[in-house]
């Protein structure tokens, strides 16, 4: 069964649940929209793997198709990874209105973009709260490129038991094709080993080919793809 989302009911303003498709089968998809029409629910985040032709085909059933494509990258970090430009620092609280600003246009190919339903300012400020949060705590280290309080790029990582997830990159558009993602990702690659971790995973859009490029030229390989569909109650039959 789906699973209620408070953050996001909150932040959209209205209620959001999530669902975990395995060979989602017409009577059991069935079964989850009853339970989120007794709820309330407005939206359904349904993600599937990419092969899962038995979901894919009962969600195709009821008129949804898929939205975004959920790339999963994997690397197994050398310890003679390059270290970072000397631009590379810690982000700080007087860099976050700056960052926000970033964010504010950095991710226009994400779900919540492509899906028209929802509101783009919504969307955006989903992604400045979220750089916002990640400075103040929400993400292990954020590191930035820039003077301070006038960054120019982010990145962000969580460090796990086994491995470290990176979270946001961002760059200003004026200062894309300069090498700055890859250099923060370089000092959070770093950073991972200097913690005695040796994978790091990253997601993004399938749409998203000069990222996908990028993680691929650090050493990065495929190992998962999966697909987002977004179940609206008001059109789901």
């Amino acid at each position: 069964m789906p699973v209620l989302l408070d953050w996001d009911t909150r932040f959209f303003g209205f209620p959001v649940a999530r669902l975990e498709a395995q060979e989602l089968a017409p009577a059991e998809l069935s079964d989850c929209l009853e339970w989120a029409r007794e709820r309330g629910v407005r939206c359904i985040y349904v993600l599937r793997e990419q092969d899962d032709t038995i979901s894919a085909a009962a969600l195709s059933a009821i008129g949804s198709q898929s939205i975004d494509e959920r790339s999963t990258y994997t690397a197994v970090l050398r310890a003679d990874v390059p270290h970072p430009s000397a631009g590379i620092r810690i982000a700080q609280a007087l860099d976050v209105p700056r960052l926000k600003e970033i964010a504010a246009v950095a991710y226009t190919d994400a779900r919540f973009f492509v899906d028209t339903r929802f509101d783009p300012e919504r969307s955006a400020a989903l992604y400045m709260t979220w750089i916002e949060r990640s400075v103040h705590g929400g993400a292990d280290l954020v590191l930035v490129e820039g003077p301070l309080g006038a960054p120019r790029a982010s990145a962000s990582v969580h460090f796990l038991p086994d491995r470290a997830q990176i979270g946001l990159v961002s760059v200003a558009p004026e200062a894309r094709g300069q090498g700055l993602a890859r250099a923060l990702l370089l000092g959070l690659m770093e950073a991972t080993i200097q913690r005695g971790l040796t994978r790091m995973d990253v997601v993004t859009q399938g749409r998203n080919l000069a990222a996908r490029k990028l993680y691929e030229s650090l050493g990065f390989h495929l190992t998962r793809v999966q697909c987002w569909h977004h179940l609206w109650l008001d059109q789901a039959h």
